[in-house]
């Protein structure tokens, strides 16, 4: 099943809100909206930067907090926010 779940965050100083189709394939919801975040904000930097190749799996896993990325919540189907523990964006 497929669900859009809200991801509020800030990034290099600007705040972000987005929409994360998250597909219902085993994985936690956070972990799979970290992982959106990682690959569509802090990977394209990286490729452009030229610091990394084009390959998730060279990249591995990275810190978020690291590369500016903080204040991650994620909206409920009640509406509700719950905000991610910044632990979590130390290794996705």
């Amino acid at each position: 099943m497929d669900n859009i779940i809200k991801i509020s965050f800030h990034y290099k100083g600007s705040d972000f809100q987005v929409n994360y189709h998250h597909i219902d394939d085993g994985y936690d919801q956070i972990n799979g909206a970290l992982e959106y975040i990682a690959d569509n904000y802090v990977i394209p930097d990286l490729i452009v930067a030229g610091k990394h190749g084009r390959d998730r799996k060279v990249i591995g896993k990275l810190n978020l907090l690291s590369h500016g990325i903080s204040g991650v919540s994620l909206q409920h189907d009640n509406g509700d926010w719950i905000n991610v523990d910044e632990k979590l964006l130390l290794s996705v």
